[in-house]
């Protein structure tokens, strides 16, 4: 896996504003590279900023996988989505949700949402609603 920081440069072509957190690249065995980038997580309750982005760092794998499936049926896609997260105090995932997402199709946002439903968060004293924007591209 690769780690890297995007320039601003780079933001400005891309669209979007604000401060890229992570990116995380790979070619999977068909030969097609895809990248997720997590893009200036929010969250709303109890839960620190911190604890959720060093969460999500550990479990980006699980959202490329999803990326990357995709790509062998289509080498062209890429685009945003934004899922919305309800964290319960126990630090499960109760629901999660598509927001906003500009990608072809469904596939890539329904897997991840399937796997955002089993990341499990630190416990905390109230319930906490994420706002996760994610870019792919490859």
């Amino acid at each position: 896996a690769e780690l890297s920081w995007l320039s601003g440069l780079t933001q400005k072509l891309c669209g979007l504003e604000g401060r890229w957190q992570y990116v995380q690249s790979t070619t999977n065995a068909s030969g097609f590279s895809g990248k997720v980038i997590l893009y200036s997580i929010t969250s709303m309750g109890t839960l620190n900023t911190s604890e959720v982005e060093t969460t999500f760092k550990r479990m980006q794998t699980l959202f490329r996988y999803c990326y990357q499936l995709e790509l062998t049926k289509n080498m062209n896609l890429s685009g945003r989505a934004t899922f919305k997260v309800v964290v319960t105090p126990t630090g499960e995932v109760d629901t999660v949700s598509t927001t906003n997402s500009n990608l072809n199709g469904t596939a890539v946002t329904s897997c991840v949402e399937s796997r955002l439903k089993r990341i499990r968060f630190p416990e905390s004293s109230g319930i906490s609603i994420l706002k996760i924007p994610m870019f792919f591209t490859n």
